[in-house]
């Protein structure tokens, strides 16, 4: 049988542990918040403001982005990573069944 300062303490123990960690969730999720804000300020609202909410949305940014500034566009890159990836991930997934199977007859 637990006493009533043991369940007393038990109940601050675990206050606490949900109070830091809501914190520490918060404390890692805020660059996250403020760059997602950032990428729609415009250059002078982001190091004059200190709001997380921008007061003109602004999406240059990512138009500039998308069609690049030189020969190559962000589309081009896009093409790039899935002749990359595309042939990694199918043979990785083919040696990963093999070796699979080989530790499944091993048992």
């Amino acid at each position: 049988m637990y006493s009533q300062s043991r369940k007393a303490k038990n109940t601050v123990s675990l206050l606490l542990t949900y109070a830091f960690l809501i914190l520490f969730g918060i404390f890692m999720i805020y660059p996250l918040l403020w760059v997602v804000s950032a990428a729609f300020k415009s250059n002078d609202e982001i190091f004059k403001s200190l709001s997380l909410i921008p007061q003109k949305i602004v999406t240059d940014a990512f138009i500039k982005g998308w069609y690049g500034t030189g020969q190559y566009t962000f589309g081009r890159f896009f093409i790039n990573n899935f002749i990359l990836v595309v042939p990694v991930v199918f043979f990785t997934i083919i040696s990963s069944t093999l070796v699979a199977y080989g530790f499944a007859r091993f048992n």
